[in-house]
């Protein structure tokens, strides 16, 4: 005859099971991730300074902070737009003494020049627009030209990111790929 058991003797069984499998491992993994992208998005956003992040990554169980870390990473790599700083420096908190670190360096380089040649296009805009002006007998101390009402501002800026855009992309990628390697 077949043996009967218990609700309790089958739970403990699917208990075990689950244990021997990995379960837990896969859990602590999945809730890593969760909360490292949950982090990292409010690190992105300047709710969370990099020192908190780098506190809150290591208050994590030990079993979730690497996943928790890459996650965090994602989200700080996912969107490096206009306001890259604050999303730099929580991914110079999370590279610290690791060897993401000089990939972070770079990406700071990258992001840099990216903005050194945007002022750089705004000023030449702006003589341009100074000495239209200048033709126009228009001229003086008042005079104040805005190279946002450039007629050719969103050509020129675009084609100014675009020969920067290759080494931005592979910056990035050099810092996903470093973060998710340590």
């Amino acid at each position: 005859m077949a043996e009967i058991k218990s609700s309790i003797q089958i739970a403990m069984e699917r208990a075990a099971a689950l244990g021997a499998g990995g379960g837990h491992d896969e859990q602590a993994r999945e809730e890593g991730k969760r909360q490292g992208r949950a982090l990292g998005r409010r690190a992105a956003g300047g709710e969370l300074d990099p020192q908190a992040l780098a506190g809150r990554l290591a208050a994590l169980p030990e079993d979730q902070r690497p996943s928790a870390r890459q996650a965090a990473a994602a989200a700080l790599v996912e969107d490096m737009g206009d306001d890259w700083q604050a999303r730099l420096a929580a991914l110079a908190a999370l590279a610290a003494g690791t060897a993401a670190e000089r990939t972070v360096v770079e990406l700071a380089r990258v992001l840099a020049m990216e903005e050194r040649l945007a002022d750089d296009l705004h000023q030449e805009l702006a003589q341009e627009l100074t000495a239209a002006l200048a033709a126009q007998g228009i001229g003086g101390s008042a005079v104040r030209a805005n190279p946002a009402s450039h007629p050719q501002l969103k050509e020129r800026y675009e084609q100014a990111v675009a020969a920067c855009e290759p080494r931005r992309l592979a910056a990035l990628e050099a810092v996903r790929q470093a973060l998710q390697a340590d």
